[in-house]
């Protein structure tokens, strides 16, 4: 074997360019198996969703918009719906429709406590004047 052949070869393992200036192509390397992972069949679906979670979304929604006195309860039970799925990080999915739900509940409540003081101020303080 002579020296040029023998630097051929090297350069050929390294991937430099050869006597011509031609570059010699290097396999790339192959990624090596590791351990199998098995599957579950509940790891394809992911976390379940809460079962309150589109409750409190729905009571939001018809407290702002049909029944204003239901927003409270949307704005409680979202409060404690959040509490259960932060109490289990991964357990429970949905979690942005019982923020939304909440926050509905507490825009809904803001009309209500403004339709209560509202009523109070026409009724209490300023009474129509009698005849």
């Amino acid at each position: 074997m002579t020296q040029e052949s023998r630097d051929a070869e090297q350069d050929q393992k390294s991937g430099s360019a050869g006597l011509h200036g031609e570059v010699a192509a290097v396999p790339a390397p192959r990624p090596e198996a590791g351990p199998a992972m098995p599957i579950y069949p509940n790891m394809m679906y992911g976390p379940r969703e809460h079962p309150q979670a589109i409750a409190v979304l729905v009571l939001g929604i018809i407290g702002v918009t049909v029944v204003p006195f239901i927003a409270p309860v949307a704005w409680v039970m979202g409060g404690w719906v959040l509490r259960q799925i932060d109490a289990n990080p991964g357990a429970y999915s949905r979690r942005d429709f019982v923020v939304v739900g909440r926050i509905l509940g507490m825009v809904g409540t803001l009309f209500v406590s403004l339709i209560v003081l509202l009523i109070l101020y026409f009724v209490l303080i300023d009474p129509p004047p009698s005849a």
